[in-house]
């Protein structure tokens, strides 16, 4: 997906500006890192947003069959799981909200990219 494909490389130029900064002993050292992150926090600003239009170009691609559920899991729970969340027949209570163990396996899932 396009948009989390951006986000990796925030992330990944984000830790490589980091890695690069000296150690901090001076006030003026200070100043240059406190404007540092600040540049940092505004680069990653959008960060919400882009992976939210992630998720939706997953659920495009899966829906059309450009890729398989079978693709994205090695386990088929997670393909149960997945297929139905992707398909828009996920569990949810009164509330509308999902279940705790189906966020659980969720972040499990998110968590091997």
């Amino acid at each position: 997906m396009p948009s989390v494909k951006q986000v990796k490389e925030i992330y990944k130029n984000s830790f490589l500006e980091l890695i690069d900064i000296p150690v901090i002993d001076t006030p003026e050292k200070e100043e240059e890192f406190s404007i540092k992150l600040k540049d940092l926090y505004s680069k990653h600003s959008g960060v919400l947003m882009q992976m939210a239009k992630g998720a939706f170009e997953l659920r495009e691609k899966v829906q059309n069959g450009d890729i398989s559920v079978e693709s994205l899991s090695e386990s088929k729970k997670d393909q149960k799981i997945y297929s139905r969340n992707f398909n828009g027949s996920n569990r949810s209570n009164l509330n509308g909200s999902m279940e705790f163990d189906e966020l659980r396996e969720t972040h499990e899932f998110l968590n091997r990219f």
